[in-house]
């Protein structure tokens, strides 16, 4: 995948999750975030809305490991004709719990 395609364009990352078929995949994609901060990631998996998904940067020769970044699917556009979906992704932190 090319990420120059992505509008403003975009860098290399691994993405990790469920699909809409309840599936677990890992694909190299894209992410790219505007001027508000709004991450978007472009991946030919089909997500649904509050999907939780795993990103990673894709490291390249001699750069230090990287570790996956947790986020929800916030909103999902249709695939465009290469058939690639943009989800738009909200970081996933962890949940306080109440105790009983």
């Amino acid at each position: 995948m090319d990420c120059d395609g992505m509008k403003q364009g975009g860098y290399r990352v691994e993405v990790s999750g469920w699909d809409s078929e309840f599936a677990f995949f890992v694909e190299r994609g894209c992410i790219r975030w505007d001027s508000e901060g709004n991450k978007y990631v472009q991946i030919s998996q089909k997500l649904w809305p509050g999907a939780i998904v795993f990103v990673r940067s894709i490291r390249v020769m001699n750069s230090p490991a990287s570790f996956p970044a947790t986020y929800r699917v916030l909103e999902v556009g249709a695939a465009d004709s290469s058939g690639f979906y943009i989800a738009e992704l909200s970081l996933a932190g962890p949940q306080a719990t109440r105790a009983a």
